[in-house]
């Protein structure tokens, strides 16, 4: 059952966190859709609380800006805080990850363009934002990238709200300054900006550890892992931008959103890149933004470094414990069922098959070296035969292929369609040459001979030409 509202109709639910749930609902009085975010019942009796969500709404409210989430008002209902804020019809950047794991660079390009541009606007405003992150990110469905959720954002002339010891925000996307409680200034969002930038066009985060909290020490001592083979494809005026916003020391950093947009506008005149943003929400498989529940790594909370190694130790003790009690328990289970039977060896298998159009009606014969019967039938044969013959190991004349392609492409191998990429592990193919083809299609599709040797993994690597 939801609130009743003197001048607002609530729809539904829309999403949800951890100070606040977000509804869609009707204006009554402009009849027009808003999106009404409302402070958790619990936390209406905290001062702490309500003055952040209030300053939430002061600091959005100063901003009118295409790629920042507009305020329209922010009142009291029945002893409930509540702002009123432009209904954004689509997805977010998060969950378009959950969906994709990595997005098409061009894509992603685009849209952190267009947030780039929103921290310009919240820089000039004196505004820090402290929490940019994918789901802070909003996909609208006319084609722009938007920024929300200014819950944490500071201005440099108000005093701070966060208690002593502890920092607001979401851990994994904070600078070195800002996870470690030291001062902070607009360089501290383009350090987030840049770990955001990276994560989309990656998958992954830039550090070595993945996992929250051994990710910590990291962050707070620079440790930062470029991996250069996932940006092979990206142009140099890009990776240097990148590298730079991800810069340990805040003084070597790019300063602001405003000194970020200006370059990062240079960059897209160097190397033109141009996408449909809009595209997006059909890899996230959403026309209106669903109820999201966010992973551990996009939490907003409070985190405090002084008790981290305290939890951290808590952990580990906790681990070997259960490691030890149930090691005994697992040993008996693996012996019980190796007795039983045979270990089989598979080969290695071909990423999972994503629906798709074949853009080659008329299919040739392959290209074809001498090849052994496919692992699948030999596995066919055995079962039908003798029971202990069935392991197959992998053939000995096989090798190994991984391909990498800017943006994705459906992956072709000698007229059979593998998948797209990114490819999580390589693929498995007799030795011998084999045909590519891949296509995209918004690009022009390519093809291309490989040879494969036995034992070997050939990594290949294709940039497509995007159709004018």
């Amino acid at each position: 059952m939801y609130p009743a509202l003197q001048n607002y109709s609530i729809v539904r639910e829309i999403g949800s966190g951890g100070m606040s749930v977000v509804f869609e609902a009707t204006d009554k009085k402009l009849q027009r859709t808003v999106a009404l975010k409302m402070l958790h019942p619990h936390l209406c009796k905290d001062a702490e609380a309500a003055a952040r969500f209030k300053r939430e709404a002061l600091a959005a409210a100063r901003m009118d800006h295409p790629y920042i989430v507009r305020v329209y008002d922010y009142f009291n209902d029945n002893d409930a805080h509540y702002i009123a804020m432009e209904y954004v019809p689509g997805t977010d950047m998060e969950s378009v990850l959950k969906k994709e794991g990595k997005v098409e660079s061009c894509a992603i390009i685009a849209v952190m363009g267009e947030i780039a541009g929103a921290l310009a606007e919240a820089h000039r405003q004196g505004i820090i934002h402290r929490d940019i992150k994918p789901a802070n990110i909003l996909i609208h469905q006319q084609g722009r990238a938007m920024l929300t959720d200014f819950g944490l954002a500071h201005h440099g002339h108000e005093s701070r709200l966060t208690q002593a010891n502890a920092v607001a925000g979401t851990p994994v996307y904070m600078s070195p300054e800002q996870i470690s409680g030291k001062k902070l200034t607009p360089a501290s969002d383009v350090y987030s900006w840049a770990v955001t930038l990276y994560r989309l066009l990656s998958g992954k985060l830039p550090y070595a550890s993945q996992n929250f909290p051994d990710i910590v020490p990291d962050i707070q001592q620079g440790r930062v892992v470029f991996d250069d083979e996932a940006f092979g494809a990206l142009p140099a005026g890009y990776r240097e931008l990148l590298r730079r916003c991800l810069r340990y020391n805040p003084a070597e950093r790019v300063q602001s959103g405003i000194e970020l947009n200006r370059l990062f506008d240079e960059c897209k005149r160097d190397h033109p890149l141009t996408a449909d943003i809009s595209l997006l929400l059909h890899d996230a498989a959403c026309a209106e933004a669903p109820v999201r529940q966010r992973s551990s790594l996009s939490k907003t909370n409070l985190f405090s470094p002084a008790r981290r190694s305290t939890r951290k130790r808590l952990f580990i003790s906790l681990a070997l414990i259960i490691g030890v009690c149930a090691a005994p328990v697992a040993l008996f289970f693996i012996s019980s069922k190796n007795a039983q039977r045979p270990i089989a060896v598979s080969p290695i298998p071909l990423p999972s098959l994503r629906p798709a159009d074949t853009p080659f009606p008329s299919l040739k014969q392959p290209v074809a070296a001498s090849r052994p019967v496919p692992a699948a039938r030999a596995q066919k044969t055995s079962r039908q035969g003798n029971p202990a013959a069935s392991v197959t190991p992998a053939p000995v004349d096989s090798g190994q292929l991984f391909v990498y392609c800017a943006p994705w492409a459906a992956v072709y191998i000698d007229d059979r369609n593998v998948g797209n990429t990114p490819f999580e592990k390589p693929l498995s193919l007799p030795a011998g040459i084999h045909r590519i083809r891949l296509y995209n299609r918004h690009c022009l599709p390519r093809e291309d001979t490989v040879t494969i040797t036995a034992r070997t993994i050939l990594r290949k690597r294709y940039a497509l030409q995007l159709l004018k």
